[in-house]
């Protein structure tokens, strides 16, 4: 709750300031910090806020963070075959850093035990091929993630 709180308040002060960036930063980790409390819907919020801001900084790394969080959500919600096609663009594309792959690892691991090598791998290579800009407009502009 305290973590939650004091990003809140980032958030407000962010607001402020007009600062997308930080704006941005601040709904991931709030939407990191939802799925650790399974709190999908919420989860889901934050990284479709920070989607949108991404998106007008037109700041790849930044959206493959947001990406990472969906994956999370969707695995969170048993769409593995979704979160697989994700987790493979957020690890392959040319812009992910070694903490979206940190993020990753555990999601990757249990993705591939639930999923088996060879459907993970098939998964994991159309969201590569589908590329960021595609997913990111699917993302933003559909109802992919329909939680109860």
């Amino acid at each position: 709750d305290t973590a939650q709180e004091l990003f809140l308040e980032a958030l407000a002060i962010c607001k402020d300031l007009a600062t997308n960036r930080d704006a941005s930063y601040i709904h991931i980790q709030l939407g990191h910090i939802a799925v650790t409390l399974n709190q999908l819907n919420q989860a889901q919020d934050h990284y479709l806020k920070a989607l949108g801001l991404a998106r007008e900084l037109h700041d790849q790394r930044l959206q493959l963070e947001v990406l990472a969080g969906f994956v999370k959500v969707l695995a969170g919600q048993n769409e593995l075959p979704s979160a697989c096609e994700y987790l493979g663009l957020a690890l392959n594309h040319p812009q992910s850093n070694h903490e979206i792959k940190l993020l990753l690892t555990q999601t990757q691991i249990q993705l591939k035990q639930q999923m088996g090598q060879d459907n993970f791998q098939r998964a994991a290579t159309r969201g590569l091929e589908r590329g960021l800009e595609t997913t990111m407009l699917l993302l933003q502009n559909t109802k992919l993630l329909q939680l109860a």
